[in-house]
């Protein structure tokens, strides 16, 4: 299997079926898997997805966890591609923080162009889409995507997705506002994983707390805005080993948990997060005292 970088397309092959179109087929994506997707994150994700972009629309599989035995993450949403065999694809794999209600877009692990051609001779010969390591890595997420493809005769009984844009008509300007800084703070801190400037850090604080400063009380978004915000504020206070300034993590953690009650899908990841910030601080202090073993098992 040769090796595609993310950020360039894939180099055309020989085998590709021949022709510009497939008249009367209907080409439909049937199932994505994603390999070792979770390799190589600093933060735990609690989802991936895919986008895929088609001139300008867009569609997203669903936020789906990964397999915590395999690595692997699949998807069996049924998106209806261009039967114009040239046509353009440009496709992202995202890292989700949330499962519940999401702010931005994630963490972009892979993106790559490839025609409809090569995607559909790749399925027919069980070839995937390999990934080099990304610049700077030693271990990157994402190994490789498997995209299985169906060519069919058009029938009304298939419920393909439909694109984003006529499946959310419009987006109030808070919604982009909370959206959009949300990933301003998800870029400072990919950067302060990469090159470990604190400058990056104290940007992406600053940044998720003008999206906290945005979620009042009853908003929807509010768990994840202050979950955003408790990882920011743990991860400078280990870079700077300020171990008595986590107590501010964790209250932001605990605050987190009343927005998500039990049965809601985040609550886990912020147990095991809340759990983290707690041994973390324990261990600073250099003692676990009875107090804070009857604090543990609270949760």
């Amino acid at each position: 299997m040769e090796q595609t970088s993310p950020y360039e397309s894939p180099s055309t092959n020989d085998s590709s079926p021949g022709g510009v179109s497939v008249p009367g087929r209907q080409i439909i994506i049937t199932k994505l898997k994603a390999t070792n997707v979770a390799t190589g994150l600093r933060r735990i994700p609690a989802g991936f997805y895919v986008s895929i972009l088609i001139g300008n629309d867009q569609w997203k599989t669903t936020n789906n966890p990964v397999c915590p035995t395999s690595g692997v993450a699949e998807w069996n949403d049924l998106i209806d591609l261009p039967s114009d065999l040239s046509a353009k694809l440009n496709i992202r794999i995202y890292a989700s923080f949330e499962l519940g209600y999401t702010l931005g877009q994630g963490d972009l692990l892979r993106k790559f162009a490839i025609t409809v051609a090569e995607l559909l001779e790749r399925s027919q010969n069980s070839r995937p889409i390999v990934f080099g390591p990304r610049e700077q890595e030693v271990v990157s997420s994402c190994s490789s995507l498997e995209v299985t493809l169906e060519v069919c005769s058009p029938s009304s009984t298939v419920v393909v997705c439909r694109p984003v844009a006529t499946r959310v008509e419009s987006r109030l300007f808070d919604e982009l506002f909370l959206a959009q800084t949300t990933d301003i703070g998800h870029n400072h801190m990919h950067h302060y994983y990469k090159d470990h400037q604190k400058s990056h850090l104290d940007s992406a604080i600053q940044e998720f707390k003008r999206v906290v400063d945005g979620c009042p009380s009853h908003h929807p978004a509010r768990g994840a805005a202050l979950s955003n915000l408790a990882m920011a504020k743990f991860t400078s206070c280990q870079a700077r080993e300020a171990h008595i300034d986590l107590d501010e993590p964790i209250h932001l953690y605990q605050k987190v948990l009343d927005c998500r009650p039990p049965g809601h899908p985040d609550r886990p990841s912020t147990l095991f997060n809340l759990s983290i910030a707690l041994l973390s601080h324990f261990r600073g202090q250099g003692y676990i005292t009875v107090a804070d073993a009857d604090e543990g098992r609270n949760y």
